[in-house]
């Protein structure tokens, strides 16, 4: 039973080739190396992305369509969300945020996107989803521009048949053992990006054996940033105010940041902070080096997100549910969120 199927699609990818070309058959490769290593998820996992244009950000429609109700309950149970482009998804996976979170029993979920992803689609996406985190960070930069990646585009352009686009590959994902029965040389063998059902941070299985698409990073110092570029500070404050607005959270449980890299400082932080009410946390590390002049490399991933969490920890003390006896031994005072505030109507009358 197994040699005919072997067969089947042996032929199957020689007829691709000679029918449709190289490029065909090139394709469908790359899409079935996106499968992990024997076609089963690691376990807590799921697939966010993978180099194959055939299958690219799937993780934008598995959120956004429902398609794995696990990944999207932990983003409306979480207490504590992390925005961002890639840059925040790489510091604070390989920074060790999970760690810390979940160390002190505090739901967190890194709500940060590659491709990048802008404001405009969480803007969307919490709109739709409704969180209700007790605290909020933002990298501010270049963030606020309200629009979106191309995948988010298409999401919102053709919604129908971007649903029909991932229920087919969440379908080709589910199937994978059946392909990497057969085919178990070429699974796992296209880069692809798996993240945690409990925090949406971004994991690398150590058996990963990535061969097609493989970025070649580097390492580059992170030099301090020149003269800034405030001409378009009112719109990206515009953008924040609305997406803030739908978080219903008191503004000093708003924090933003700017994780260091050779564009961009802490000055529209700084800037958005002070016009929302909101706090700023962005330490400026020395030595720090990145990937490809954008993204932090893992070790400096790890010293930046500790340097930023260890001057976060009062904020969430503040404003975490639960965390009241904490703020006590620490000597701070909780910050209540307006919305769980309730003042009786007898009490205002004279």
């Amino acid at each position: 039973m197994d040699k005919p199927l072997r067969r089947y699609l042996v032929v199957a990818i020689l007829v691709a080739t000679v029918l449709m070309g190289g490029r065909a058959a090139w394709q469908e490769t790359v899409k079935i190396g996106c499968l992990p290593n024997g076609g089963v998820m690691p376990p807590g996992l799921w697939m966010d992305g993978c180099a194959s244009d055939q299958i690219g950000s799937y993780g934008l429609d598995l959120l956004w369509f429902n398609l794995d109700p696990k990944a999207v309950a932990a983003i409306r149970d979480a207490k504590v969300l992390l925005f961002g482009d890639s840059r925040m998804l790489t510091a604070a996976s390989d920074g060790g945020a999970s760690a810390w979170f979940a160390e002190r029993n505090i739901p967190m979920y890194l709500l940060a996107f590659g491709a990048g992803e802008q404001s405009g689609f969480a803007d969307r996406l919490v709109e739709k989803l409704k969180p209700h985190p007790d605290l909020v960070v933002f990298d501010a930069d270049p963030y606020f521009t309200g629009m979106q990646s191309i995948p988010a585009q298409a999401i919102a352009n053709d919604p129908v048949g971007e649903e029909k686009i991932g229920r087919e590959t969440k379908a080709f994902l589910d199937n994978g053992s059946v392909y990497c029965h057969y085919l178990s040389w070429l699974c796992g063998r296209t880069q692809h990006f798996f993240r945690q059902y409990s925090d949406g941070v971004v994991v690398h299985p150590p058996e990963d054996r990535v061969w097609f698409n493989k970025n070649e990073m580097g390492s580059f110092p992170v030099t301090h940033p020149g003269t800034q570029d405030t001409s378009y500070y009112d719109v990206y404050l515009a953008n924040a105010r609305s997406l803030v607005a739908k978080l219903h959270l008191d503004p000093r449980c708003v924090v933003f940041t700017s994780i260091p890299n050779t564009e961009m400082d802490a000055t529209l932080a700084k800037f958005l902070a002070a016009n929302l009410g909101a706090r700023v946390v962005a330490p400026w590390l020395d030595d720090l080096t990145s990937l490809d002049h954008y993204h932090l490399t893992p070790d400096s991933s790890r010293r930046w997100t500790s340097a930023f969490l260890e001057e976060l920890q009062p904020i969430v003390r503040q404003c975490v549910d639960n965390s009241a006896e904490r703020s006590a031994q620490s000597g701070e005072t909780p910050v209540r969120r307006p919305e769980t505030t309730i003042v009786s109507t007898a009490a205002r009358q004279p």
